[in-house]
């Protein structure tokens, strides 16, 4: 069972602050970084601030090892812990001097099964339209085959092999719903794509385009991001307030349920 490690910028100045969920499939773990370091591992040379200020940067990057260890047996497994950043997190922290101290993989499973199971928790139309490919689709199409009325499936030319040929076939024998199959021409790119619908749709977006239209898609449709694209997020909730997002960052982000805390470790100068 993995265990996540989501990072974002915490308004606590000098302080870590761990939250814990266990879910079904995985554990969560939420931690915030303190201010002091967000707000200062950018200044340029000649910018920085000095005394108590360095002392205390210095000081909580040093605690970094020690924390990924703690962290790592917080989940269930030490050897499959991950971590993913929260967008402006990101922006703010200069990634070359924090991957000096901070060594745990980032997640980068977004489309393998059971990720996208997860994701699908989520989806509660009974149209589905499809942008581009993953291995696991044909298990996720076949599980919930019984309630589609409509799938609707673009693809690039190179995604067009002969496997999903012959899936398409096979679904239509097996369950009688023809899947329409829009490939993409060779001048084509998903950004040069408007893809749309008439009735509230389930978009299961695979093609990790940022700037992907979503102007002609129905009121109502769920659009399910699986590569957790934190730009593609603020396009569609800004420009498509009729459009439901969703991707596994944003469920971290606001995961709402009472998290685990533990207090064991509060010695350490991080509070859990």
């Amino acid at each position: 069972m993995d265990t996540i490690v989501y990072l974002y910028h915490s308004k606590e100045p000098v302080r870590f602050v761990t939250e814990k969920w266990q879910e079904k499939e995985y554990c969560l773990i939420r931690l915030g970084v303190p201010a002091l370091l967000w707000q200062n591992l950018r200044k340029k040379e000649g910018e920085e601030e000095q005394g108590e200020v360095q002392e205390n940067v210095r000081r909580l990057l040093g605690e970094l090892p020690s924390i990924q260890t703690a962290l790592r047996f917080l989940g269930n497994n030490p050897n499959w812990t991950y971590c993913a950043y929260e967008g402006i997190l990101r922006e703010k922290l200069d990634m070359e001097i924090w991957q000096q101290y901070w060594d745990i993989p980032e997640f980068a499973e977004y489309h393998v099964y059971p990720w996208v199971g997860m994701m699908m928790e989520q989806a509660s139309c009974d149209r589905y339209l499809i942008l581009g490919y993953a291995p696991c689709l044909g298990k996720i199409l076949c599980g919930c085959a019984e309630r589609l009325r409509s799938v609707t499936w673009y693809l690039l030319q190179e995604q067009y092999i002969q496997a999903v040929q012959n899936f398409v076939e096979d679904f239509y024998q097996e369950y009688g719903l023809a899947i329409e199959l829009h490939v993409l021409g060779e001048n084509e790119s998903w950004v040069k794509i408007h893809p749309s619908s008439t009735a509230s749709v389930n978009v299961l977006d695979f093609t990790g385009e940022e700037k992907l239209s979503a102007c002609n898609v129905a009121k109502g449709s769920i659009w399910l991001d699986m590569d957790s694209l934190e730009g593609k997020s603020r396009r569609i909730e800004t420009r498509n307030p009729q459009i439901t997002y969703c991707s596994m960052k944003k469920l971290w982000k606001q995961r709402q349920k009472e998290p685990i805390r533990l207090d064991t470790i509060n010695k350490n100068r991080y509070n859990t």
